[in-house]
């Protein structure tokens, strides 16, 4: 796909203007350079599809022609999720809540739920 400004190749992938400018076009958007499939046909290969995206390929997906997912390898085979040991063992933070005086607040949840029951 190319810009027809009037201008001539200048052996670069660019145009010469007429006014001697160079003029870059690019021939290739970010739904070009991906594989695109249609959501019907992902839903009958997609095992192949999948082994596409594990060799490191993105795909487009398309809903009647519209752009609606994409797939993209995974980078972390955890799937992102970290799971950090606990900073303060079981005890001591029961410990801690004992401490702690209940809230008093002039609130009764009882009437508060049998309202929002009404409504």
């Amino acid at each position: 796909m190319a810009l027809d400004t009037g201008g001539v190749s200048d052996g670069t992938g660019g145009l010469e203007s007429p006014e001697g400018t160079l003029v870059f076009v690019t021939t290739t958007g970010y739904d070009a350079v991906m594989k695109q499939v249609g959501i019907a046909d992902l839903k009958a290969h997609l095992s192949g599809h999948l082994r596409t995206v594990k060799k490191g390929e993105t795909l487009l997906v398309l809903d009647r022609g519209t752009p609606v997912a994409r797939l993209v390898p995974a980078a972390d085979p955890r799937g992102g999720f970290v799971t950090r040991p606990p900073t303060r063992d079981l005890q001591s933070l029961k410990r801690m809540l004992k401490r702690l005086r209940p809230l008093d607040l002039p609130v009764d949840s009882l009437s508060i739920l049998v309202e929002d029951r009404r409504r």
